[in-house]
């Protein structure tokens, strides 16, 4: 996943044989933003400044990463 931090997009990359099962981004407060992954990348352009949790699920199992938006 990168940039990070990030100003409008954050891009998530897999290698091939990942399957992309869900991608979420969560503020501080565990409210779903409502931002979604479309061919690796994620707008973030109208989200506030701040601190967001992305929990990514895949075939291979998940991943919980934190996220700044500058």
């Amino acid at each position: 996943m990168y940039p990070n931090p990030a100003v409008n997009v954050i891009n998530v990359d897999f290698s091939s044989n990942v399957e992309l099962k869900s991608a979420v981004l969560f503020d501080v407060l565990g409210k779903n933003t409502g931002a979604t992954l479309v061919n690796g990348s994620m707008n973030i352009a109208d989200l506030a400044a701040g601190v967001y949790i992305l929990n990514i699920e895949t075939n291979n199992g998940s991943l919980t990463q934190k996220v700044i938006k500058q």
